[in-house]
């Protein structure tokens, strides 16, 4: 029984854990965060991944909660790097009396 609880929520902890770069891309995209956000709470990311890391992989020792937090942490870069590619929205490339225009206010 524990066997089986493990196999099923470890992979589903990993895969969950590597959907970082997806959720900062929507948070970017949306407007809600920015890079200048990412960047300047990296530290507190880093942090907060490593309590997650140590409280949801089942070992104790610090090898297991590295395997899991090592590329939690190259992920977030990539989603720094993922969202400085891309363009923000349509909405930054106007400016306030264009949209108003646009949309008929």
């Amino acid at each position: 029984n524990e066997w089986l609880s493990f196999a099923i929520i470890m992979p589903l902890v990993f895969g969950l854990s590597f959907q970082t770069p997806i959720v900062m891309m929507f948070l970017y995209k949306i407007g809600i965060a920015d890079l200048d956000t990412f960047r300047s709470k990296r530290r507190m990311s880093y942090f907060i991944m490593a309590i997650f890391s140590a409280v949801i992989t089942p070992s104790t020792d610090a090898p297991t909660m590295m395997m899991l937090w090592v590329p939690m942490c190259l992920l977030y870069e990539f989603g720094i790097w993922m969202c400085k590619l891309q363009p923000r929205t349509l909405v930054d490339e106007f400016d306030d009396s264009e949209l108003d225009e646009m949309v008929g206010v």
